[in-house]
C-alpha cells in the first residue's frame, strides 16, 4: 500500500481540483531520466544545477569510467529525492499540507482521502429539503467521482435459497 501527502493551495476554493497527491518514497521515472523528468515537473533550478553539473564533470572525466558512476550516482540522489522536490516547491507556491491518504493506487487514495476529510471542503449550498443533521445550510461538495455510491438494495426474501448457508427469515 503507497502512502501520499496531500496539499491543497491557501485560498483557494476547496472543490477537489485544488488538492494535490504526491506519493512518498523513491520516483522511477526520476532514475531513468532524470532531465525529462525535472523539466516536466517545472524544477529549473535543479534542472540547471543537474545540467552545469553533468557537462562539467564531461569536461573534467571525459573517456573516464568514473565518469558513468558519479553520473548513475547522482541519478540515485535526484530519485530518492524527487517527490520531496514536488513538496518543496509546492510549499513555495503557497500550498500546505493538509494530510496523508493511503491507497494500492492514486484513486484509491483519493477516495479514502475525501471520505476522512473533515478540512474546507465544505461550500455554502441551500439545506435540503430532508438534511439529517449537521451545519444547516452547508454540506460537502465534493467531485462527482469521489461521491459515496448508495448501497443496493437487499433482495426479497422469498427467493430459494442457493448454497449451504441461508439467510435470514428465509
Amino acid at each position: 500500500m503507497r502512502s501520499y501527502t496531500v496539499h491543497h493551495k491557501d485560498g483557494e476554493a476547496a472543490d477537489g481540483a485544488g488538492f494535490v497527491f504526491v506519493k512518498e518514497g523513491f520516483c522511477w521515472p526520476a532514475l531513468f531520466v532524470p532531465a525529462l523528468w525535472l523539466l516536466f515537473r517545472r524544477h529549473w533550478l535543479v534542472l540547471a544545477g543537474f545540467l552545469l553539473f553533468s557537462f562539467g564533470l564531461t569536461r573534467i572525466t571525459a573517456d573516464e569510467p568514473t565518469f558513468g558512476f558519479i553520473i548513475f550516482i547522482v541519478q540515485i540522489l535526484i530519485a530518492s529525492e524527487a517527490n520531496d522536490l514536488r513538496r518543496w516547491k509546492l510549499a513555495r507556491h503557497g500550498y500546505s499540507l493538509v494530510g496523508v491518504a493511503m491507497g494500492h493506487g492514486i484513486d484509491e487514495a483519493e477516495w479514502s482521502f475525501f471520505h476522512k476529510y473533515d478540512g474546507p471542503l465544505e461550500t455554502r449550498v441551500p439545506p435540503a429539503p430532508s438534511s439529517g443533521g449537521g451545519k444547516p445550510g452547508w454540506r460537502p461538495h465534493l467531485p462527482e467521482r469521489w461521491h459515496r455510491r448508495k448501497p443496493e438494495p437487499a433482495p426479497p426474501h422469498d427467493l430459494d435459497v442457493v448454497g449451504l448457508f441461508p439467510r435470514a427469515g428465509g
